[in-house]
């Protein structure tokens, strides 16, 4: 079933490597000795290939072969003795090569090709296994991405619904970094454009900065000073980050198709939330925890300098884009009225100075209580 086949060298040893075009056999690559005469291959390694159309071999700092195929096309990268395709917690270092799928639709060869100090990517594709129909010639550019944003990882956090994203909170970096899962080996790609970089994780600032009287807050990362914690939405629309010395919590729109991040909210404490008579945001100094319920409607947010647990409804009828509302917040060493030893004859036998036996709310409201929406 072999559709394609390449010949060459690394150091003393000659290749054959062949495209399997089969649901069930893998691509082959086969070695003989190069002071062999006439040579002698033999199988070194299978590639875990499925239906592969074409093979092509292309050098960049290392030495990688493509392969393309219908079922998923990739890029391997050599190590010395044999070609990786993906690492995992027991390869070793020099397994780390950069290995990635490549997308295409029915894909019948591949051509790289380096210029102007940059590799390219020719992607033949067809409509169907037969190469009778061409869709498109696709060309892809190489690029080296430096991974930024987990300085200092605090939180992490998997897309719950298909596994496909990794999201990395750097409490350091400022940022929010995310990274493409590959389902079969758990590799990770990092993923700049979709990751949240702030200001100060781009350019951090430093005495070469411009003099001027201030500088403004986002300069320095707001809202993700200090991030403490991350969280998706079970529906995988929505992330939530909160940052201890912002005392703040953000919310991220999730791309579906992407899984880029776009900040839409944040939340701080202090700032008041709803126009006219706003409801004043609380319970958030030093935000330092964050967690969702299983339906996804109710966010909760605990902040240690303020001792305090805060609830905030996640309505996505009324909010289609997952934004936030403030609902309420406990904080340590309140006392509801339901426990006091009697009820107060008015609000205003309520005080510090007169409290009802002995007993002082210092938290008034809630339930149906009317009166207590009204303190």
């Amino acid at each position: 079933s072999a559709h394609d086949v390449q010949h060459f060298m690394l150091g003393s040893t000659r290749y054959l490597a062949f495209a399997t075009n089969s649901a069930s056999r893998p691509s082959l690559l086969l070695a003989a000795p190069a002071t062999q005469n006439p040579p002698r291959f033999e199988v070194v390694q299978s590639l875990n290939t499925v239906s592969a159309t074409g093979i092509r071999l292309f050098t960049a700092g290392n030495t990688y072969m493509l392969v393309a195929s219908s079922n998923q096309s990739v890029m391997l990268g050599w190590n010395g003795s044999h070609f990786v395709e993906g690492v995992d917690r027991y390869s070793p270092s020099q397994n780390l090569l950069g290995s990635q799928d490549i997308p295409s639709e029915s894909p019948m060869d591949m051509l790289p090709i380096a210029a102007f100090g940059t590799e390219y990517l020719l992607v033949g594709n067809y409509r169907d296994a037969s190469g009778s129909q061409l869709v498109s010639m696709v060309v892809r550019k190489g690029q080296r991405d430096t991974i930024s944003g987990i300085d200092g990882p605090v939180s992490i956090q998997v897309s719950p619904r298909d596994g496909k994203y990794v999201y990395v909170a750097g409490m350091y970096s400022r940022a929010i970094s995310l990274f493409h899962r590959r389902a079969a080996t758990g590799l990770l790609v990092f993923d700049a454009s979709g990751s949240y970089l702030s200001n100060w994780t781009i350019s951090r600032v430093s005495d070469s900065e411009p003099k001027q009287s201030t500088l403004p807050r986002e300069r320095f990362g707001y809202p993700v000073r200090s991030l403490q914690g991350i969280v998706i939405s079970p529906d995988q629309a929505n992330l939530y980050a909160v940052s201890w010395s912002d005392n703040a919590v953000s919310a991220f729109a999730i791309n579906p198709q992407t899984g880029a991040l776009t900040l839409i909210q944040t939340l701080e404490d202090g700032g008041t939330q709803g126009g006219a008579g706003a409801a004043l945001v609380d319970g958030l100094v030093g935000a330092s925890g964050i967690s969702i319920n299983r339906a996804g409607d109710s966010v909760y947010v605990s902040a240690s300098l303020d001792q305090a647990l805060s609830v905030f409804q996640r309505d996505t009828a009324a909010s289609p884009d997952g934004s936030l509302y403030f609902l309420d917040r406990i904080k340590n060493g309140e006392r509801k009225v339901g426990t006091f030893k009697r009820a107060p004859r008015s609000l205003d036998d309520v005080s510090a100075e007169n409290p009802p036996n002995g007993t002082f709310p210092t938290r008034l409201g809630g339930g149906m209580r009317n009166w207590s929406h009204t303190v």
